[in-house]
């Protein structure tokens, strides 16, 4: 989605030099706010964990608007961990 996330990498997993993409799915209720999150695809437990953490903490959104009516929606997004 290319949304900016403050993602915590965790030490620990950067010291085993854990990386991979985790696939996360939320929805974006009709006021705004993450709801649901769980991971769909998961690299190790440490980075399952950071991601799920960080989708939990992202501000509202504005929520979208179907004939005028504020919905909600489902979302997959994907979070990068890698060690450069």
């Amino acid at each position: 989605m290319g949304w900016d996330y403050n993602i915590y990498y965790p030490s620990q997993a950067q010291l085993e030099g854990i990386q991979g993409v985790v696939f996360v799915q939320f929805t974006i209720s009709p006021n705004g706010t993450v709801d649901n999150v769980r991971v769909l695809k998961g690299v190790h437990e440490l980075l399952n964990k950071a991601a799920f953490i960080t989708i939990s903490k992202l501000p509202p959104f504005d929520p979208a608007v179907l004939n005028g009516n504020k919905i909600g929606v489902y979302v997959v997004d994907e979070i990068d961990f890698s060690l450069q």
